[in-house]
C-alpha cells in the first residue's frame, strides 16, 4: 500500500469509516510484525506492540503534515519496540525468541539465522528495507544515522548474510 492510498483511508478514517481502518491492517500488519518482531526477537511481545500500533493508529491518525504515512508509521512502531526492550533491560529481563509457527515465519535458506549474524542496528537497516519496502533516507531517519552509513552497512549486511547462505568464507 502506497502513501497516497494510506492518506486516502486514514482521511476516511477520520470521517468515521471504520472499513477503512480494517483495510489498512490487513495490508500493513505483516510488514510492521515482521519489524517489530526483528527489534525484539520475541513472538508474544511483537504481538502486544503490533496490536499497539494499530490501537494508537485508529486513535490518533496522522494528521496532514506527515508526508510518508507509511514511514510514519514504521517510525511508530520502532519507537514502541525501543520502549519495551529499555522497560525490559531495566527489569533485568530478557527473553530469548520463541519459534514461530505461522507460515510465513518458515523461510527456506535459513535467513532467520543469517540476519540473527548481523548487529542489531545492521539487522534493523535489512529488514526496514526488505520488509517495511522503506528508502535507505527514511530508514536513516528512523534509526537517526546518515544515509551514506545506512547504505554502507546494508551492503555490508546483505554481503556478510549471502556468505553465510552460500557456505562462504
Amino acid at each position: 500500500m502506497n502513501n497516497t492510498d494510506l492518506k486516502m483511508y486514514f482521511l476516511s478514517l477520520k470521517k468515521g469509516n471504520t472499513a477503512a481502518f480494517e483495510i489498512i491492517y490487513n495490508e500493513m500488519k505483516i510488514p510492521v510484525y515482521t519489524v517489530i518482531f526483528r527489534t525484539v526477537n520475541n513472538k508474544d511481545i511483537a504481538e502486544e506492540i503490533l496490536q499497539d500500533v494499530f490501537v494508537r493508529l485508529y486513535f490518533n491518525p496522522p494528521d496532514d503534515s506527515v508526508k510518508n504515512i507509511r514511514a510514519w508509521i514504521f517510525t511508530v512502531a520502532h519507537n514502541l519496540s525501543v520502549d519495551v526492550l529499555r522497560r525490559e533491560i531495566k527489569k533485568n529481563y530478557v527473553e530469548k525468541a520463541e519459534p514461530c509457527n505461522s507460515s510465513f515465519d518458515e523461510i527456506i535458506f535459513d535467513i532467520p539465522d543469517a540476519l540473527n549474524l548481523l548487529e542489531k542496528s545492521d539487522r534493523m537497516i535489512v529488514v526496514y528495507h526488505i520488509n517495511a519496502d522503506l528508502k535507505f533516507k527514511e530508514i536513516a531517519k528512523i534509526l537517526k544515522m546518515p544515509t551514506g552509513s545506512v547504505l554502507w552497512r546494508y551492503y555490508k549486511a546483505i554481503d556478510k548474510m549471502k556468505k553465510y547462505l552460500t557456505g562462504g568464507e
